[in-house]
């Protein structure tokens, strides 16, 4: 009674043209499903977090080019979908001499696998739009400890900074 995943190979049999039977196998492969599985739903839940938290939250690679963002970075991008980010560098979305400044420190995240925590930074999107944002950046590393790119975390500050000046 209990269910199982298998991959089934058959193959006929026949004697004097006629069927007398199959040759065949079964594999279970009921654990890789079930691992498959879990795997999916991991990256659901992972997914549903990023995209629901208040903040602007991206991964960058090596290049700076936007591999993933939530649904707050859509917003303040100005776009409807994930897709119109990724594959872009800071320099196809920012004014140059602020894209500049991000990909230097992007860099330097990814030279010295150190994190920049906390960092008030000044973001001015090709629109002219100007954010001042609380941000941190975090390197991404593989197994052997080379950084293949950087997870970005930013929090919208600049109704605070008016109030500061005020």
């Amino acid at each position: 009674g209990v269910e199982k995943w298998v991959i089934a190979t058959g193959q006929p049999i026949f004697k004097n043209n006629e069927l007398i039977g199959i040759l065949g196998t079964f594999q279970d492969i009921s654990d890789q499903v079930d691992g498959d599985n879990k795997i999916k739903e991991n990256e659901h839940l992972l997914k549903t977090l990023i995209d629901n938290l208040p903040l602007n939250v991206y991964i960058k690679d090596r290049e700076s080019r936007k591999i993933l963002v939530n649904k707050s970075e859509c917003e303040y991008m100005g776009v409807k979908s994930p897709d119109e980010l990724l594959g872009k560098n800071d320099f196809e979305l920012f004014k140059k001499e602020v894209a500049q400044n991000f990909r230097k420190e992007d860099i330097g995240v990814i030279k010295s696998l150190r994190p920049v925590l906390g960092k008030e930074t000044i973001s001015i999107k090709k629109d002219g739009t100007s954010t001042t944002f609380l941000t941190s950046k975090i390197p991404l590393t593989n197994e052997k400890g080379e950084a293949y790119g950087i997870v970005g975390i930013s929090t919208d500050i600049t109704h605070l900074k008016q109030k500061e000046e005020e």
